[in-house]
């Protein structure tokens, strides 16, 4: 079972580092999404924070180096997240095409040769 090619293009990790809090990874299809989504993460510490703040303190964003394990969940084609496991209850992963982070049971997953 082949991969399609779209599916590295898609969903990638960043490292989001704000002022004063360690770096979180982000999953994302792009930088501007990456932070929105850390800005709506660091809403659950200061809920009154705006964008423009949230900008403010936002010192930087990169791309990780970690590379996603190509998967198929229920037959289709996805990508474990960096960091997970086949061998965990639940395994989160993105389906191809996607960046919408998802869970799944680990029976419906198993793991997929790429051929080069």
């Amino acid at each position: 079972m082949t991969t399609p090619a779209h599916i590295d293009k898609i969903a990638r990790e960043y490292a989001v580092t704000v002022l004063g809090f360690p770096t979180v990874n982000v999953i994302a299809s792009s930088s501007s999404q990456a932070r929105a989504r850390a800005w709506r993460e660091y809403q659950s510490y200061d809920d009154r924070c705006s964008f423009k703040k949230f900008m403010s303190i936002c010192r930087n964003i990169s791309l990780t180096k970690r590379d996603f394990q190509q998967i198929a969940v229920n037959g289709k084609p996805a990508r474990l997240l960096p960091g997970e496991s086949l061998d965990q209850n639940t395994v989160k992963f993105v389906y191809a095409g996607t960046d919408v982070v998802m869970q799944a049971h680990q029976l419906e997953c198993c793991a997929i040769s790429v051929e080069r």
